[in-house]
């Protein structure tokens, strides 16, 4: 029996087709947040955050939390600067 996983895919809508395919160890994949600086941020069940050119897929960097996230990441800006933000952990969300 294969081992289970999961995938992040980015999608065109208009040519109904796949772009491309990030693939995981994990079956859960939090939510994403996709900006309009061609990024796309995705944390994993595994506990990995990890950030991908949104119009090609290829992962620019990866950090592991330590913890599962299942919440989908928030930006903001403070004086200038834009931050990408997260929460860890699985509080209540496994009972």
């Amino acid at each position: 029996m294969p081992s289970p996983s999961g995938e992040l895919l980015a999608w065109d809508p208009v040519g109904q087709k796949a772009v491309w395919r990030a693939k995981y160890p994990v079956v859960d994949g939090g939510g994403v947040l996709a900006t309009g600086g061609n990024l796309v941020f995705q944390g994993r069940a595994d506990g990995i955050f990890a950030a991908y050119r949104a119009d090609s897929g290829e992962l620019l960097w990866r950090f592991d939390a330590g913890m599962g996230i299942m919440a989908r990441p928030v930006t903001y800006t403070m004086d200038g600067v834009q931050y990408v933000t997260l929460m860890a952990g699985w509080g209540g969300a496994r009972g």
